[in-house]
């Protein structure tokens, strides 16, 4: 038998690629390690907004039988403290026979007692509001509503935070009056 021949090879018509000189690899180092970088302050800047857990509790009351005996209270459940907190209270609607008081959206004249530098997690402090207003009619209300606006600054970021806690008061079988959340 006779020998076969190879297939000849074409050459390939692809440019070859120069290898990566050491500036190019500089180059991509740096891009990633500014990527990654991005990446962390990004996912730490997403936590420390959304770690602050706030509520509004008014479960106390100086005198069930008026919705604005109740003290309203702000509680920091998160892990982290909250700064510059500053609470208004918006869209005061009293209900009563031939009642009805309209406040403004919101009370911008914030007192002292509604402000505080530092709220420390698992610390509360006691709202103004609904005692304030001094509607104190025993049989003359017929309903009434309020939002409390909470702004701070989360922990480790410049930017404030706005939170609404709507409630409604609604009065009880026995008569007495208490404020409950309305969904958001």
């Amino acid at each position: 038998m006779g020998k076969r021949k190879q297939p000849k090879r074409e050459s390939s018509t692809k440019p070859k690629v120069p290898p990566p000189t050491p500036q190019k690899r500089l180059i991509k180092t740096v891009e990633w390690a500014v990527g990654i970088l991005a990446s962390v302050l990004t996912i730490a800047e997403f936590v420390l907004s959304n770690s602050p857990k706030l509520s509004v509790d008014a479960s106390e009351s100086v005198a069930s039988f008026s919705p604005m005996g109740t003290i309203f209270y702000l509680s920091n459940e998160g892990m982290l403290p909250i700064h510059n907190v500053a609470v208004s209270c918006a869209n005061l609607r009293i209900d009563g026979e031939n009642l009805q008081v309209l406040g403004p959206w919101e009370f911008t004249n914030v007192p002292p007692e509604a402000k505080a530098d530092v709220l420390s997690p698992g610390h509360r402090m006691s709202l103004p509001y609904a005692p304030a207003f001094g509607f104190t009619a025993i049989n003359n209300f017929k309903g009434a509503q309020l939002t409390i606006i909470v702004r701070y600054r989360p922990a480790g970021v410049w930017w404030r935070k706005t939170e609404m806690f709507p409630f409604r008061a609604v009065r009880t079988v026995s008569g007495n009056w208490i404020w409950k959340s309305v969904p958001q």
